[in-house]
């Protein structure tokens, strides 16, 4: 009985040291989970507080009409100043010139048709015409050559003078004819009676204040021989030259032109009394008395 007493003994302290062992084995494997978990634990704490401070914070939400007020006012953008700069090759503003039709249309009114008739101690007698220029405006004047209104340093009988809108022909007498001065081919006529159209008819008699080049535009008026009957006849040329007091020109001058008007077209103005015309071999140039002379001859 004492051999089984002292194996149960030997086999119950066995069993107790392997179930010791055991519980101290699995006690070990859980504490060691335990620990493990717990240092996860603060590593995994660690990381989140670093993230934390190195993230931005975060920007809180707004409201639609939170962001509009709080939104920054932006500024419109400039319209660049654009600068037109003109092309070369424009062709640059120009007052309209007057046309050549206009402006004989404006001095036909004071262009006076001029005939006169000079009688001789033999019994003869001769009849001149030509052509002069109206001053109205209460000073009732016709101007023309010496050579139109004198017969070879005889004074006229008369002359019978006509402008071309006016139905009345003034006669006029030698005593109203008058020679100009500095023995230039100049003289004029004072009317008296001058007709009812002259009395009221307002006629251009303004004269070229400078001289033009060579090549300027002149338009004669008058009436020539082998122009119209009682209205002016318009011929065209240009300034050919000039020899003092007169300018020379290739309009055509004919008989009965001489005491009219030359007209410098560009300026509208009197250029000067068409006098005389100088025949050559094959051509000829007329030439015209400087209208500023012929007015200091008066």
């Amino acid at each position: 009985m004492k051999n089984n007493s002292n194996g149960f003994a030997q086999a119950t302290l066995l069993l107790g040291i392997i179930i010791g062992a055991v519980v101290v084995g699995v006690g070990y494997f859980v504490f060691s989970i335990y620990e493990n978990n717990k240092h996860q634990a603060g590593e995994i704490e660690t990381l989140k507080e670093q993230l934390t401070l190195k993230s931005p914070s975060p920007t809180p939400t707004k409201s639609i009409a939170e962001q509009k007020s709080s939104a920054p006012i932006s500024k419109p953008a400039r319209t660049p100043t654009v600068v037109t700069i003109p092309s070369a090759t424009a062709t640059p503003t120009v007052a309209p010139q007057q046309s050549l039709s206009s402006i004989i249309k404006e001095w036909r009114k004071g262009i006076a048709y001029v005939k006169c008739r000079f009688s001789y101690t033999d019994g003869t007698y001769i009849e001149k015409s030509g052509t002069g220029l109206f001053f109205g405006s209460g000073t009732n004047m016709v101007m023309s050559n010496l050579h139109v209104l004198s017969g070879g340093g005889v004074p006229p009988d008369f002359c019978a003078i006509k402008l071309p809108e006016d139905p009345d022909w003034e006669i006029v007498t030698g005593s109203e004819v008058k020679k100009g001065r500095n023995s230039l081919d100049v003289a004029y006529v004072v009317i008296e009676n001058p007709t009812s159209y002259m009395q009221t008819v307002v006629t251009k008699t303004v004269g070229c204040k400078e001289k033009p080049d060579i090549g300027e535009k002149v338009v004669v008026l008058g009436y020539p021989g082998i122009g119209a009957n009682l209205d002016i006849t318009a011929t065209e040329g240009i300034v050919s030259g000039y020899e003092a007091p007169y300018y020379i020109t290739s309009a055509k001058i004919e008989h009965g032109n001489s005491g009219g008007v030359a007209i410098w077209v560009e300026k509208n103005c009197n250029l000067g009394i068409p006098t005389l015309v100088a025949t050559g071999t094959l051509e000829s140039l007329g030439r015209i008395l400087d209208f500023g002379t012929a007015l200091l001859a008066h």
